[in-house]
């Protein structure tokens, strides 16, 4: 049984006072969720804040709900979020619909919008029931 490896998050200054980047190390799982939602909310919000996850190696589901929970605290404050790096994580979340995508957007949102359903109805999945 391999051991257990901590998340540790480092809060740096970008160029200007109101880029932050939050550097993160180790897998974002169940276990360290709360370390990564307490770093995200800790400080004042700034205009900008880039996650640098390219020493992340693993996400597990709560892992991934703590970073969309992020961007969509941060698509409703006007504050634009990116990552620099190219993990499983960006690519997962370059799958969010739409109204989600800001994660990844070089503009903030500066009006929230309602997050579209991921299922619409059975019809829409091709299902075989549907015709009922």
């Amino acid at each position: 049984m391999s051991p257990i490896v901590p998340v540790t998050i480092e809060r740096l200054t970008g160029n200007s006072p109101d880029v932050v980047i939050l550097r993160i190390v180790g897998p974002i799982t169940l276990g360290g969720a709360h370390i990564v939602r307490n770093a995200f909310r800790s400080g004042e919000l700034p205009s900008h804040t880039i996650l640098d996850m390219s020493a992340v190696p693993y996400v597990d589901s709560a892992g991934m709900s703590e970073i969309i929970s992020h961007q969509i605290y941060c698509r409703d404050h006007g504050t634009r979020l990116t990552s620099p790096t190219s993990t499983s994580v960006c690519r997962a979340c370059s799958a969010l619909p739409a109204s989600m995508k800001s994660y990844t957007s070089s503009t903030p949102s500066r009006t929230p919008k309602a997050p579209e359903p991921l299922i619409h109805s059975p019809k829409d999945l091709g299902c075989p029931m549907s015709r009922f």
